[in-house]
């Protein structure tokens, strides 16, 4: 019985002696085969989160959800993490962030960002419940970049960012559309 060419599909050849019921049953196997090999291509491919507008907070020092940067994320599963989120915050209420994660869900992660002071920082071995400050400047937009490792225990859910001001103001904070964020299945 030939087959296509792409996808090996089996099909009858106008030589061949009819024959439906093996025709639909050869049909169906090479289809699930071919499913079954697109879910497994699938499962390595990166997932991606972005803003689609901006989204801004005053008088608020309590985490929030953030409204776009957040993944589902598999149980038993291990990520690398790339996160960079640009941000407008003055210098009274500054800035910070932190996740929710589902239960057994353990991460380490860094960033290059702006400190409270205004100086450009690298800083490491932060885990899932840490909270990082970073500096804010009147009108200028600032850019956070964090890396690190995500480990999924026996319960899959949602991994989000969530932010809020450092020093509670009446001027806005806002993180603009265009961040993104990336997990990338390692194990």
């Amino acid at each position: 019985m030939p087959a296509t060419a792409v996808y090996a599909l089996r099909y009858q050849a106008l030589t061949d002696a009819p024959n439906g019921a093996t025709l639909g049953q050869n049909l169906a196997e090479d289809v699930e085969t071919e499913l079954v090999r697109i879910d497994a291509a699938a499962a390595v491919l990166p997932l991606y989160a972005r803003k689609t507008a901006d989204e801004s907070l005053v008088s608020s020092t309590t985490l929030q959800n953030d409204d776009h940067l957040f993944w589902s994320v598999v149980a038993n599963t291990i990520y690398e993490l790339s996160l960079h989120v640009t941000y407008n915050s003055g210098v009274t209420p500054d800035f910070k962030i932190g996740w929710t994660f589902p239960a057994g869900l353990t991460m380490t992660w860094a960033y290059i960002g702006v400190d409270l002071a205004g100086a450009i920082v690298n800083r490491g071995n932060l885990i899932q419940t840490s909270v990082l400050a970073q500096g804010g400047a009147a009108g200028v937009e600032i850019h956070l970049a964090v890396f690190g490792v995500v480990v999924v225990g026996g319960t899959a859910g949602t991994l989000r960012l969530q932010w809020a001001q450092n020093t509670s103001d009446a001027g806005s904070t806002i993180v603009r559309a265009g961040s993104y964020g990336r997990l990338l299945k390692v194990g």
